[in-house]
């Protein structure tokens, strides 16, 4: 099997003039032609070469998704060395850390913000040769060099530097460590998730072979590229297929960038279609009573269609008359703000819920949800255009094999596999088993060859009455209300389930100003006994088929949201249920004892 910089740099030689990454800058799209990215990688390489870079020099990259990062990452590749990446958020301490944990030589960064982020710690970073920003600084930061010098020093150096490029490319092996990626972790220092060439493109392959992407020209990049499913499906699938890449300006930006894209494809995790969805529900809640109506009838005939389409029946004739004016009524805004040409979603990272997968397949908008982890390069399974079952992540990949243990866990082999955690021996052979298999920590079972998730083995509420609860799915179905945007569910070894809200702020306001509430700020409002009173019944609408154990039976909203700044969540997103827990301890056990 090849490597990654050999099959990229093969794509890019291809290719020609066409344009492979586009950005955005003084307000418009820019093309980067394959040709300029060839230019740039080589010359950067080179440069890396003259500043020292050998085979098996960890390099930390931190950057926001840009077309330097995919520069960065095939210069340090091709010349041997190993791409450590960082989120942008990571605190000065977490970087800090995995410098040092990696023994990190180099670090590329992309801005001036990065850099003084390292200042505090600098001192302690013995091991780091070279910090490289892909920004010109200005002439008061020193000892840091921007991208340009390097590129400029590796222009001049070419002709002596090239052989050893071509030699140190060629000396790659597919079981040589491509990258190590620190999982952001709920609990305890971050582990270094060791990947060779062979687990990415094996992963790949497997990933092209189940999902079409013979229709899809053009994909929209947010989900940040240290991220291990964007690395993976949204920049080596995509760019291997010769797929224009957009980089999105911000998270925040996504919905504006969409439009101006034209994508037709993005991958996420579960949080943008959950926006979305609350944004759509919003603004339906706030029309007449002839558009909720309309919209109540369009969405109950898409699903119908949907779920014919899904199931490989035949449309009936009315209901395929009926779909075509709900679109036009209804589906076709929603698709039109989503830029017109997408053809579908990948989702992964957390559990999407069923009742968001099946309001965008009713809208004509299809999720395929997907499962894996870091150290699974990372697509265990996935729902494609070749299976799709609501309520599932799909079935397992070609060259994967998964089981359910005894207890629930799933399990997993394949060429995929991570080759262990850096530094970390113990750790290692806690998840992969004798025999190969890796213990995902994840709780799920099979049904009809699709797999589906219930939880994490170690989040799974165990009551008092020995029911067994797995909380994300009612936190998920929690924040299909518009008012609730976060949900944190608590109740071991009790005899009834609680949970921490965190309410749709802009919603909350209009509520008590409709209500005549007065209030000096969040915290108060929060509090107020018809606010709570009204959450709760909204809540027990949102669980009313749910059997009693499964209920939530006390609520406490928060005055202020989950974020990671605060540690709540992670980079990637997911709830830090222990750390919320442990931080709100006091109010969680205030619903117990009133």
């Amino acid at each position: 099997m090849s490597t990654i910089p050999q099959k990229i740099l093969e794509v890019i030689e291809k290719n020609g003039s066409k344009n492979a990454l586009y950005y955005k800058e003084s307000g418009q799209y820019h093309g980067v032609p394959y040709t300029q990215l060839k230019s740039d990688i080589k010359f950067f390489s080179s440069g890396l070469l003259s500043l020292g870079l050998t085979p098996g020099d960890k390099v930390v990259l931190v950057s926001e998704n840009r077309p330097e990062w995919v520069i960065s990452d095939i210069s340090i590749m091709q010349l041997g060395g190993i791409n450590v990446p960082l989120f942008v958020n990571s605190s000065p301490e977490d970087m800090e850390y995995i410098i040092e944990h990696s023994e990190a030589k180099f670090l590329i960064a992309s801005n001036a913000t990065i850099v003084k982020k390292l200042e505090a710690v600098k001192g302690s970073l013995g091991s780091l040769c070279s910090i490289i920003t892909m920004e010109t600084l200005s002439s008061d930061v020193v000892d840091v060099l921007s991208m340009t010098d390097v590129k400029s020093s590796g222009h001049n150096d070419i002709e002596k530097n090239q052989p050893e490029i071509e030699k140190r490319l060629l000396g790659l092996k597919s079981t040589d460590t491509a990258s190590i990626i620190y999982t952001s972790g709920t609990t305890g220092k971050p582990k270094g998730v060791m990947l060779s060439h062979e687990n990415f493109l094996s992963n790949v392959d497997a990933c092209t072979r189940r999902v079409d992407l013979s229709e899809i020209n053009s994909c929209l990049s947010f989900l940040p590229l240290c991220h291990v499913l964007e690395r993976t499906a949204g920049y080596y699938t995509t760019f291997l297929s010769g797929i224009a890449i957009w980089y999105a300006e911000s998270v925040e930006t996504v919905p504006d960038n969409l439009v101006e894209a034209k994508p037709d494809l993005a991958v996420s995790v579960p949080r943008l279609y959950e926006k979305m969805y609350a944004k759509v529900i919003d603004a339906v809640e706030k029309g007449s009573p002839v558009k909720k109506k309309i919209f109540s009838w369009a969405v109950k005939t898409g699903k119908a269609y949907f779920h014919n389409q899904i199931a490989g029946n035949a449309q009936p004739g009315l209901l395929s008359l009926h779909k075509k004016i709900a679109a036009k009524l209804v589906f076709d805004k929603l698709k039109v703000k989503l830029g017109g040409n997408l053809k579908f979603f990948i989702s992964g990272g957390a559990p999407l819920s069923k009742d968001i997968a099946e309001f965008f397949g009713s809208a004509g908008i299809l999720i395929y949800e997907g499962y894996g982890l870091t150290e699974t390069s990372p697509v265990l399974a996935v729902n494609s255009q070749m299976g799709l079952s609501l309520g599932t992540v799909g079935r397992p990949l070609d060259n994967v094999e998964v089981k359910i243990a005894e207890d629930g866990e799933i399990l997993a082999k394949g060429p995929n596999i991570m080759k262990g955690y850096f530094k970390n021996d113990e750790a290692s052979k806690e998840i992969i088993d004798g025999e190969g298999w890796l213990h995902t920590g994840d709780i799920g079972e099979l049904e009809d060859g699709y797999l589906k998730i219930t939880d994490r083995k170690k989040d799974l509420i165990v009551t008092a009455n020995g029911k067994n609860v797995a909380p994300q799915i009612l936190e998920n179905l929690l924040k299909l209300d518009p008012f609730i945007t976060e949900a944190a569910v608590y109740g071991d070894k009790q005899s009834y389930l609680v949970a921490l809200l965190v309410p749709d702020f802009e919603k909350l306001k209009e509520l008590a100003e409709e209500k005549e509430i007065n209030y000096k700020d969040m915290a108060e409002l929060v509090q107020k006994y018809d606010v709570l009173e009204y959450f709760l019944e909204r809540v027990d609408a949102c669980q009313a088929d749910l059997s009693g154990y499964h209920q939530v039976k006390k609520i406490t909203l928060l005055a202020e949201d989950f974020t990671i700044d605060n540690a709540e969540l992670t980079p990637s997103l997911k709830l830090k249920r222990r750390v919320v827990g442990e931080k709100h301890k006091k109010l969680i056990e205030k619903m117990y004892n009133n």
